[in-house]
């Protein structure tokens, strides 16, 4: 494949558009680009309501703070994310500096453009997938770039800049923008209606993700899924380069059997008419799946099928996804980031596999009203299980405005009709651990939290209690 810009290129173009800015420079998506910028040697600061975490290459200010205004003042270019509403201060400084302002979506685009880039999407399971690339390749001795939406559990961070021609990246549908993209491989792990507030029906949903697949460069393969008919009909009218896997007839890897002991998983494929077997150290069909798609990409990039399977054996996993807490009373206890109906589906049956003698603890914290709401029957039976307890916190709304009926208390109702499990309401996040703290059984329960909010602060609070 011919790279469109080198790195020089990219490096003159960065500079140009520095001192960077980056509003709400803490979330998920931001950090990890603000800082694989950095990288570049360009002037990059950002700025944002919740505190400075770790060691960073960006210059942190308080969101509004005197220091902020001084850097809005002296940056180049305001880079903002779809969560900043048009009518945010800090957009509003900028335009009345005349600063030229930009969307993360398009200077990721750029960046991509300046690598051969892998980029993975779907509803659920980006994060992990595009993690599991990273990490295969990586092991591989190919020393890939990466930004993705999570650190890994060994300490390695979001961002990497590798010296390798290969970049992974997280293509997040959210707000359309990664149609921006035109990838060298481009994923498609899953459809599942999310995010409705932006789409409004299923069929705009499917046609966004088939515009993905046809964005795909001319050299490049789409990576799908072959078990869904949304990402059949998503691209029924894909003419490119295609491998896909799944557990139906015809898929390219197709899954077999898997086998799930603890946290550990083994899975067996056909391939080419030969049977392999890789191993994860994650629970759940959803995570095989995860890694067929990472060893599809491994192949792609001319690695032999064997040391492909071996390089996912030792990935540790990252922070949030199915993330275990050490305990000081005994207790299992586990985080997770799901916060839609599937990805709660998907963890739930994880678990059961993994511990299919526990009863499951579950603290939910629904999270954005826009989600809740376009979703509710779907979130209201996604806690189906043979031993699950729900306790439900009021909803993470992230800066959305409230929208009335869907108080803890209902939603906790509902979940009961529709899940069939015992469920509770807890007003606060320390109401919610004193509650599981109070009904849960060290020798037969294990406790998960779960959403894409603070949740995680019940199970720091729990691990660390007698």
């Amino acid at each position: 494949m011919t790279i469109k810009n080198n790195h020089t290129d990219l490096v003159e173009e960065l500079a140009a558009l520095a001192p960077l800015h980056f509003v709400g420079v803490n979330g998920s998506g931001m950090r990890p680009l603000a800082e694989f910028v950095a990288t570049f040697g360009c002037a990059v600061t950002g700025s944002d309501l919740t505190p400075a975490f770790g060691r960073s290459l960006v210059k942190f200010a308080a969101e509004g703070s005197r220091e902020d205004l001084d850097l809005i003042a002296k940056a180049g270019t305001i880079v903002f994310s779809s969560a900043i509403p048009a009518g945010h201060p800090t957009l509003r400084e900028a335009s009345l500096r005349a600063k030229v302002t930009l969307h993360r979506s398009l200077l990721l685009a750029r960046i991509t453009s300046a690598f051969k880039t892998i980029a993975v999407a779907g509803t659920h399971g980006k994060s992990t997938t595009s993690a599991l690339v990273a990490h295969g390749l990586e092991g591989l001795g190919l020393d890939p770039s990466w930004i993705i939406g999570a650190p890994f559990a060994d300490g390695r961070s979001s961002y990497h800049r590798g010296k390798g021609e290969l970049l992974v990246i997280e293509a997040d549908e959210s707000d359309g923008s990664f149609l921006r993209y035109s990838p060298f491989i481009a994923v498609l792990n899953n459809i599942e209606p999310d995010h409705m507030d932006f789409y409004q029906t299923i069929e705009r949903l499917e046609g966004a993700f088939g515009s993905y697949a046809a964005n795909v460069c001319a050299e490049g393969t789409l990576v799908y899924w072959q078990d869904s008919p949304s990402v059949a009909r998503a691209i029924a009218g894909f003419s490119g380069k295609r491998l896909s896997f799944g557990g139906t007839v015809g898929s390219d890897l197709r899954l077999l059997e898997t086998a799930t002991s603890g946290l550990k998983t083994t899975a067996t494929f056909l391939n080419h008419g030969f049977r392999r077997q890789f191993k994860l150290p994650l629970p759940g069909r959803h995570n095989v799946l995860n890694g067929l798609a990472a060893i599809c990409v491994l192949l792609l990039l001319d690695q032999p099928a064997e040391t492909s399977c071996l390089a996912l054996e030792s990935f540790p996993g990252i922070e949030r996804r199915l993330q275990p807490y050490t305990s000081v009373s005994g207790a299992l206890i586990f985080d997770d980031y799901a916060h839609n109906p599937g990805k709660i589906r998907s963890l739930l049956a994880g678990l059961t596999d993994a511990f299919p003698e526990r009863r499951v603890v579950a603290v939910f914290q629904p999270h954005r009203y826009s989600r809740i709401s376009s979703l509710y029957e779907d979130f209201v039976t996604a806690f189906k299980g043979k031993s699950v307890v729900v306790v439900v916190l009021p909803v993470y709304a992230a800066g959305e405005p409230v929208i009335s009926g869907y108080e803890a208390e209902t939603i906790a109702r509902d979940i009961s009709k529709g899940s069939g499990a015992k469920t509770f309401f807890a007003p606060t996040l320390k109401a919610g651990a004193d509650l599981v703290k109070s009904i849960i059984d060290l020798n037969n329960d294990l406790v998960v939290t779960i959403g894409a909010g603070d949740v995680w602060l019940v199970a720091k609070d729990l691990s660390e209690r007698r």
